[in-house]
């Protein structure tokens, strides 16, 4: 026997499951084992009661564990109800008995994943084919979302084990499952089957059934995004709904029956709508594989969504299906075919579709709206549509999981007027209904704008808001209800005018990010309507996203980051203004945050070399200074020189004191400064050369001769110097008398000298110093 992708279940995973029976739950009734056909009772909150009902539940708790807890507790033939309420699965509920598992309805009674794990398994407890240890499952009336089928880790992509296909329900090998009135939306599989897989095997046939259930925006990576079918038969899929179900990789953008060619599923009178991939393959389908399609609506309302059928799908003409593209086999023609019950390819626009809505029922369809190509399409149907409502309705069948009811109203939007089919902005900026929409059901009315840039509407109001000129495209709809269709009205009114302008690309702001560093608005963005002038306002905030203030008096097209700028973020509010005012202000992309000043170069100076008036210093790192660099680009420091006195100038890296007085001097301060650099300085005193007096006087040494005085004058000097006369007799005493250039007679006292000594000349000083007294 040859088995595809097979692998017996962990034996770790059965022991859980043994040891999970045997721990007791609190919450729980004591003798909660029932016979065959027995009801256990979960209800998300509450007490334990006697098990009779939703009111008086076995188990009570809103998460898996009670919900195992009961699937434990049940014999094979049991049925768990799961009442009203939302269960949190973090661990996968096993079944691994024959049992029904239903709910109190889909929109009710729901299962969340919690987008992280996948929400139930079906196990075969041997996958040998043949053993007789497969079970059959039912499962009605519940929602399953956000189930996660992703793995630990990278593992390679394979069904084995179930963990990596059908992110809410797995199946295993030949266990049977029929799914019912069940609502399946925003579930995940790393591999196949986004909502529900199934691994046979072996081309096994294995009779399983969905019916009356809806599949909305489930997704996986390769196969299958609503729901996948491998290696075997038997699958058949009646009455139900596959909304924008997604695949991003391979292929079946709602279901996949695969394992080879052979494989194939039924699909009965079942409604597919804008299924989507999102890869950039070519040649992607809705349904892949070996697919039988009758009385089916595929449909898709773009040209670049995934094409309808791969060649296996069976679309023969007396089938009558209805599909927006004409890839699948067997379709005789466009609508109307020959004869007209025959598959055919129809217009997107021709279906009528409604929206995807409960509309007051437990689950999710789409209805057929009044005039619809699919109404009364063929003849022969029995049995109920997806929300029970026989067939046929009327004298022949819808197409679809639908059926129309006979009592349901068109309910057709009437009225809705404004006060004229055009409009002038000089006539004011808004415009108010006339007469609403109304309908005959009296259901909410929405109003939308097509053309956004043109105009706006109030959703409930209808009321106009004027953006620009051009044509205001809006609609008027009303959701449908039990017994009343959906309706929309279409409406176009011509705008006029001269407007404000309205911007439709941001300013540019450039420059670097650092305090002392100036950001400017290098464009003003784009406007429409020709603005003859704009307003700038620079705005701060302590994070990208916060809120910005306007820095005050910063409303030109540039500035200057400062000190109070450093770690904030920085942007420009632009606002373009016409003849007719001014529009909704512009924002620049946030710059920041802002760095703080980068360290400057400090002037290295020498010491002053005086001048007559004044004196000198030299910048010793002057010419490294200037080819400083900073990133990929040098710059060079700007240089000033002051002083304390006199005037001072700086060229080619010497500074140049000048103007002090005789002996006076300065203090220069040299500072060296740079956009987005700190200024830093360095300071030298300096004083002028200096102009000396100096008095010189000699004493003469004691002799015995009389004493004279000789003064020498010493001319162009400040010097006046007396040469002492011969020394005088010892204890008797001299007198000298010093005669500066300048200022007064300085007399000193020599006590060897009894008289003073009269001074002479400055010539006679010069003559006496060559001829010695004698002694």
């Amino acid at each position: 026997m040859t088995k595809k992708h097979l692998r017996p279940f962990p034996l770790l995973g059965l022991l859980a499951i043994v040891l999970m029976s045997l721990i007791p739950v609190a919450a729980s009734r004591p003798d909660s084992a029932h016979a065959t056909g027995g009801t256990l009772y979960v209800s998300a909150s509450g007490s334990v009661g006697g098990g009779t009902s939703c009111a008086s539940p076995d188990f009570v708790g809103a998460t898996n564990t009670a919900i195992q807890a009961a699937l434990n507790a049940a014999s094979s033939g049991n049925t768990v109800h799961i009442c009203e309420g939302t269960y949190s699965v973090s661990t996968r509920l096993e079944v691994t008995k024959s049992l029904t598992i239903e709910g109190d309805g889909a929109n009710l009674s729901t299962l969340d994943g919690l987008s992280t794990t996948q929400i139930m398994m079906i196990h075969d407890n041997d996958v040998t084919a043949g053993s007789g240890s497969e079970i059959t499952v039912n499962v009605s009336g519940l929602g399953f979302v956000n189930g996660n089928a992703t793995p630990p880790g990278s593992p390679s992509y394979s069904c084995d084990g179930g963990t990596q296909c059908g992110g809410a329900i797995f199946i295993e090998r030949e266990s049977q499952f029929n799914i019912s009135d069940s609502y399946f939306k925003n579930n995940y599989a790393r591999f196949n089957g986004g909502a529900v897989a199934r691994l046979i095997g072996d081309n096994l046939t294995v009779p399983s059934t969905i019916t009356n259930s809806t599949f909305e925006s489930n997704t996986t990576i390769f196969d299958g995004g609503a729901i996948s079918t491998l290696w075997g038969f038997g699958l058949v899929i009646n009455h139900s709904t596959f909304y924008k179900n997604k695949i991003t990789y391979r292929n079946g953008s709602a279901i996949m029956a695969g394992g080879n060619d052979l494989q194939t599923l039924t699909i009965n009178n079942s409604t597919f709508v804008d299924n989507l991939y999102t890869g950039s393959f070519s040649g992607i389908h809705v349904l892949h594989g070996g697919i039988i399609v009758n009385h089916s609506i595929i449909a898709q309302s773009s040209s670049s969504m995934p094409v309808a059928c791969n060649e296996n799908q069976e679309l023969s003409g007396s089938r009558g299906n209805l599909v927006t593209d004409n890839s699948c086999t067997g379709l005789t023609g466009n609508y109307p075919a020959s004869p007209a019950t025959n598959s055919a390819v129809v217009s997107y626009a021709d279906l009528k579709l409604g929206d995807l809505s409960y509309r007051g029922y437990a689950n999710k369809t789409i209805p057929l709206l009044s005039g619809s190509v699919a109404l009364n399409f063929w003849t022969g149907c029995s049995g109920n549509d997806q929300h029970g409502f026989s067939r046929p309705q009327e004298s022949s069948c819808e197409v679809g999981a639908y059926e129309r009811p006979s009592t349901q109203s068109a309910n057709a939007l009437t009225g809705w007027t404004y006060a004229s089919s055009s409009l002038d902005r000089a006539n004011g900026a808004t415009a108010s209904v006339a007469t609403p929409a109304t309908n005959a059901g009296s259901l909410p009315v929405v109003y939308a704008s097509l053309t956004t840039s043109v105009c706006t509407v109030g959703s409930a109001t209808g009321a106009i808001t004027i953006v620009a000129s051009g044509t205001c495209n809006l609609t008027a709809t009303t959701t449908g209800s039990l017994l009343n269709d959906q309706d929309q009205l279409t409406k176009s009114i011509t705008i006029g005018g001269v407007f404000p302008p309205v911007n439709s690309t941001v300013p540019l702001v450039t420059g670097t990010n650092r305090a002392g560093m100036t950001l400017t608005a290098s464009t003003n963005g784009s406007w429409t309507n020709s603005p003859t002038s704009y307003t700038y306002q620079w705005m701060s905030s302590a994070t990208s996203n916060g809120i910005y203030t306007n820095i005050s008096g910063a409303t030109a097209s540039t500035y200057e980051l400062g000190a109070s700028d450093v770690d904030r973020y920085i942007r420009l509010s632009v606002v373009a203004s016409n003849g007719s005012g001014g529009g909704a202000a512009a924002l620049s992309v946030s710059r920041g945050p802002i760095s703080d000043f980068l360290t400057g170069v400090a002037p290295e100076l020498s010491d002053p070399t005086p001048t007559s008036d004044g004196f000198t210093v030299d910048i010793t790192n002057y010419s490294n200074v200037v080819s400083y660099a900073f990133g990929n680009f040098s710059s060079i420091f700007s240089f000033t020189a002051t002083t304390s006195g006199g005037s001072a100038s700086l060229t080619n890296g010497v500074v140049t004191v000048t103007g002090l007085p005789a002996n006076g001097s300065a203090t220069v301060t040299v500072s060296a400064s740079r956009a987005g650099y700190t200024t830093r300085s360095a300071t030298r005193t300096g004083s002028t050369v200096v102009t000396t007096t100096t008095t010189t006087t000699t004493v003469a040494p004691t002799t015995t001769a009389p004493a004279s005085a000789t003064t020498v004058v010493v001319p162009d000097t400040t010097v006046a110097e007396t040469v002492p006369a011969p020394a005088a007799p010892q204890g008797q005493r001299s007198v000298v008398t010093i005669a500066p250039s300048a200022g007064p007679t300085t007399t000193v006292l020599n006590p060897m000298q009894s008289e003073p000594v009269t001074p002479t000349t400055g010539a006679e000083r010069i003559k006496n110093s060559a001829t010695p007294s004698a002694t």
